[in-house]
């Protein structure tokens, strides 16, 4: 009899004490999703892939409830305040000691260094909805994903571990959309691209 093959397995690197997605009990509504860094070399050859948990914050939360019910997000909610086109932005760090929370801003991130020319505006036509990017290995018909492509000169340093979704010119203070760690530390050279993909999954 032909043995049944093991199940595939996909290594993916979680935040620190943190279970790779979570649910609130009680059939509440959750966001939930998968932050994934894809890494290329100066010939365009995929170097590494890494997976990670995202924390949504409650004010991410408050930005889903308001595009929800078709309402105008506050100025400091990722948004003018006077148009619901998406203008917030995403940020490398490394070295942070701090862990994602639902409460946290900006500053919970101020243990670690912002990498040097990872502030970047959300690519052109994103975030879109069932996103159709191949790469994009945490995209689902009812998830929102988020895409940001660093081209080689920027955001070069080492041991790069943390995402977030902030505001455009971002105080310390400044409200997050969400937090990511885990990304497995790795390093971008100035012959690298990098392309870091947000996804936030809707389930019920």
């Amino acid at each position: 009899m032909k043995p049944v093959p093991a199940p595939f397995n996909i290594k993916t690197w979680r935040p620190k004490g943190t279970p790779y997605m979570t649910r609130k009990s009680g059939g509440l509504w959750t966001i939930e999703g998968r932050v994934v860094c894809c890494l290329y070399d100066a010939s365009g050859e995929l170097q590494i892939q890494t997976e990670t948990f995202n924390t949504v914050t409650n004010i991410g939360d408050r930005f889903y409830s308001y595009r929800g019910a078709n309402e105008q997000p506050a100025d400091d909610h990722f948004t003018t305040g006077s148009a619901l086109t998406f203008d917030g932005i995403m940020e490398l760090y490394k070295s942070v000691s701090a862990a994602p929370s639902k409460a946290a801003v900006r500053s919970g991130l101020t243990s670690g260094v912002l990498i040097t020319g990872s502030d970047q505006v959300i690519d052109a036509t994103y975030p879109k909805s069932n996103d159709t990017d191949a790469a994009n290995t945490g995209k689902d018909v009812d998830a929102v994903t988020y895409r940001v492509s660093y081209a080689t000169g920027d955001a070069n340093n080492t041991a790069i571990d943390d995402v977030i979704i902030t505001n455009p010119s971002p105080s310390s203070g400044e409200n997050m959309l969400m937090w990511a760690d885990g990304l497995g530390s790795f390093t971008k050279t100035s012959s690298d691209t990098l392309v870091v993909y947000v996804n936030h999954q809707m389930t019920g």
